[in-house]
């Protein structure tokens, strides 16, 4: 049989394939003698020589997997079509997140150096913080459990300025953070024990 049994089949006159045309496009399930009594010249008994001459039913079979091969590319080009678009909106607002969770840490930061009082609550920095990296890893297709390290932040590029104001915060906050390097507050150099 050829590459396509549902086209035109080389020993097949043109009216042969007109003829198995009405029944290929027939409605599952297909019915011989319903396409010969619609399809004027047909008949009843050349339908069937007809349809076992030119393997009807196997060419219709082949010719339905070949429609749901189709359908089935295309649910999957929607699919991924539809997931690339969302990545692009939940990037997008991502990035408007991280952008706002960073003017307001920044704010936060020089209210705190300068009145020791914060602009919002602490807590709600971080949990920007928190959940902006977490989509982040999700949409990287990252695990967002860290299962090798316990640390949450990287606060190795802080200065100590900086580590003894997000202490403060953290402190005020009552918040108590797994994985966060401890350092001493209270002395003028304190160092953290990331180095």
């Amino acid at each position: 049989m050829s590459a396509n049994p549902w086209n035109r089949l080389p020993d097949e006159t043109e009216e042969e394939f007109e003829f198995f045309t009405h029944y290929r496009d027939q409605r599952p399930p297909r019915n011989i003698i319903r396409v010969a009594k619609a399809t004027p010249g047909l008949g009843i008994h050349r339908a069937q020589m007809l349809s076992k001459k030119h393997d009807w039913p196997e060419r219709t079979r082949e010719f339905d997997a070949h429609l749901r091969a189709i359908h089935q590319r295309e649910v999957e080009n929607v699919v991924r079509e539809t997931a690339k678009e969302r990545a692009v909106e939940h990037l997008a607002l991502l990035g408007e997140a991280r952008e706002i969770a960073s003017l307001e840490l920044s704010k936060l930061l020089k209210w705190v150096r300068e009145t020791e009082i914060g602009v919002m609550q602490p807590g709600q920095v971080l949990k920007i913080l928190e959940t902006v990296i977490k989509c982040e890893r999700l949409v990287a297709g990252e695990s967002t459990e860290n299962t090798q390290n316990t640390q949450l932040f990287d606060l190795s590029g802080l200065s100590v300025e900086e580590l003894r104001a997000l202490g403060s915060i953290l402190g005020k906050a009552g918040v108590n953070l797994p994985g966060l390097p401890s350092f001493d507050l209270t002395q003028p150099t304190a160092k953290s024990n990331l180095q």
